[in-house]
C-alpha cells in the first residue's frame, strides 16, 4: 500500500445498527493542520461517525460496519483497539455523561493525562481553562462534575483534549452549552491550538456559522434510512414568547404572582461557599412560556432544578398552586 501523508482517510464507510443505516458509503480525506466541518440533521450519523474514527464504536452494537478508516496510516476498524485510538481525541457533546460523577475533575485530569501527581499538570490545565474563559479554574478543579455548569464541564473536556496532544481532534457540538462570549473564546482556542500543534480537526455542529469560523471546508451527512431504503429525517420547532435574563440576583416576585401556577420566592442556592443563585424570584402563569438566558455558570440549570423540585434551595421557597387554590411548597 502506498505511503500517505494524510491524517485521516475514510473510504466507502457504512455503519448500520439493526434495521437502520446510520452512515452510508461515506468517504473523506483530511490532512494534518486541516479543519473540516460536519453537519446534518439529527439522526444522520454524525456522532456515530465520530465514534468510529476515534475507535470507540461498540462492535457488538453495530450489525454492519464496512469500508475503511485509516488514521495516521493505522487501520482503525480492524486494528487492535481496546480503548479507542491513542492518536484521536473525541470531545463529546454531553460532558456530564462522559465524566465520573464522584471524582473531582482535577483528579480526573491527572488520571487522563498520564497519572502525574505533581503540580505541573494542574498548572497547565488552569492556564488552558483560563484561556477558555473559566473564571476560577482552581475552584473548578476541586469540584465534582455536578458542581460545574454545563459550559464549564464542556470547556474542561476541551482543555483536556488540547493537552493530550492529539493527531486528530473531533469536537462534537463544542459550543452548544456556551454563551456568546465563551463561545468566542473556545473558537479562538481551537484555532490557535490547531495552528500551534498542526493536528487535524473535525467539528460537528448544527451551527453553520461556527463551522464557517473554524473550518476551511464543510460537508454534510445525509439522512439515515432503513434497510427498506426509506429515508428518515427529523425536524423540530420551538417558540418562546417571554424571555428573561438570569443574573446573579433578581428583583421581587411579579405583581401577578397571585395568579401564578409556579412561583419561586427569593431562592438562593449555594454549592459550598459559592453562591449559584442569589435571591432569585420568578412567577409562571398557566400557559406562559419563559426563556432564561445568561452566561455559563450563572445558575440557569440550577434554577430549573429548583423549580422542578429536584434540589432544595439553601433559602427561599418554590411554591406550586394546588387545584383547590392553595399553595404547596416544593421540597
Amino acid at each position: 500500500m502506498a505511503v500517505t501523508s494524510a491524517a485521516l482517510e475514510v473510504e466507502h464507510l457504512s455503519i448500520g445498527i439493526g434495521e437502520r443505516i446510520l452512515v452510508e458509503d461515506f468517504s473523506l480525506s483530511l490532512d494534518y493542520g486541516e479543519s473540516l466541518g460536519l453537519y446534518g440533521a439529527s439522526g444522520t450519523g454524525k456522532t456515530t461517525f465520530a465514534r468510529a474514527v476515534a475507535g470507540l464504536l461498540d462492535p457488538s452494537g453495530a450489525s454492519a460496519c464496512t469500508g475503511s478508516i485509516r488514521l495516521a496510516g493505522s487501520d482503525v476498524l480492524h486494528g487492535d483497539q481496546t480503548a479507542g485510538v491513542p492518536d484521536a481525541v473525541l470531545l463529546p457533546q454531553n460532558a456530564l455523561l462522559s465524566m465520573p460523577p464522584l471524582i473531582k475533575v482535577g483528579d480526573l485530569a491527572e488520571a487522563l493525562l498520564g497519572g502525574s501527581s505533581d503540580s505541573s499538570t494542574r498548572l497547565q490545565l488552569q492556564e488552558v481553562l483560563t484561556r477558555l474563559g473559566v473564571k476560577d479554574p482552581e475552584r473548578a478543579l476541586l469540584a465534582r462534575p455536578s458542581e460545574l455548569s454545563g459550559g464549564e464541564r464542556q470547556r474542561f473536556l476541551l482543555a483536556l483534549a488540547l493537552l493530550k496532544d492529539p493527531k486528530i481532534l473531533i469536537a462534537d457540538e463544542p459550543t452548544t452549552a456556551l454563551d456568546h462570549g465563551s463561545r468566542d473564546l473556545v473558537v479562538r482556542a481551537l484555532k490557535s491550538a490547531q495552528e500551534a500543534a498542526n493536528f487535524a480537526l473535525i467539528v460537528i455542529s448544527h451551527d453553520r456559522s461556527l463551522l464557517t469560523e473554524v473550518c476551511v471546508r464543510s460537508i454534510p451527512l445525509a439522512g439515515r434510512r432503513s434497510r427498506s431504503g426509506q429515508r428518515e429525517g427529523h425536524a423540530s420547532r420551538s417558540s418562546v414568547k417571554r424571555t428573561g435574563s438570569l443574573a446573579s440576583r433578581s428583583g421581587p416576585v411579579p405583581h401577578d404572582a397571585d395568579r401564578g401556577l409556579l412561583v419561586a420566592k427569593d431562592v438562593t442556592v449555594r454549592h459550598g461557599k459559592r453562591v449559584v443563585l442569589d435571591r432569585m424570584s420568578v412567577s409562571l402563569r398557566t400557559g406562559a412560556q419563559l426563556g432564561v438566558i445568561g452566561p455559563s455558570g450563572s445558575g440557569k440549570t440550577t434554577l430549573v432544578k429548583a423549580m422542578a423540585g429536584l434540589l432544595r434551595p439553601t433559602s427561599g421557597a418554590v411554591l406550586e398552586r394546588l387545584s383547590g387554590g392553595g399553595w404547596s411548597r416544593l421540597r
